[in-house]
């Protein structure tokens, strides 16, 4: 099981997004939702080598340090998703003037 056919279309997406038309580059920005895949196949993984190094630390205070960090990285993946929701929206705008075109220069 190799992730090449993955790796080559998504080499070959970010290609056509770069040079390929204007209407191209609208279905390719949804294709990249596909990335999220390979997360959603290793989390099995994830979790049970969390588990593992669970039950590994003796320390009550590690433990909570681990069961800490866990949580800032969820908090900060779905910090993320709402930023992204935040920015679509400010694209969406149907005049010129939106906060993105105002803030981020050159990012219409």
């Amino acid at each position: 099981k190799t992730w090449f056919l993955a790796d080559a279309g998504i080499v070959v997406r970010d290609w056509m997004h770069i040079a390929g038309p204007k209407e191209l580059q609208a279905v390719l920005r949804l294709m990249k939702a596909i990335r999220i895949l390979r997360i959603v196949k290793l989390w099995p993984r994830i979790v049970l080598i969390l588990w593992r190094l669970n039950r590994l630390i003796r320390s009550e205070h590690r433990r909570a340090m681990l069961q800490m960090a866990g949580l800032l990285c969820c908090f900060l993946v779905i910090l993320h998703f709402v930023c992204c929701g935040w920015y679509w929206i400010g694209t969406m705008s149907l005049d010129a003037e939106s906060w993105t075109a105002t803030f981020l220069p050159g990012d219409s």
